[in-house]
């Protein structure tokens, strides 16, 4: 499980020579799929770590100036 919230990302697999998260629903317990081609996720994943790099320089910096 990734995330909190009304939905969460469930599960992460290959299927059908796809990326699929599955998608849940807290409010009624229901699933969705997004399904991404392999350039559509490997730009996904480079968004991702781009943006969680920028999210630990910026807690070092935090940290660094307490």
């Amino acid at each position: 499980m990734y995330g909190d919230g009304v939905f969460f990302i469930k599960n992460v697999d290959i299927h059908e020579n796809k990326l699929r998260l599955t998608m849940a629903d807290v409010a009624d317990g229901s699933h969705r799929y997004v399904f991404m081609k392999s350039a559509d996720a490997q730009r996904l994943v480079n968004d991702i770590w781009f943006k969680v790099e920028d999210y630990q320089n910026t807690i070092r910096q935090k940290v660094a100036n307490e």
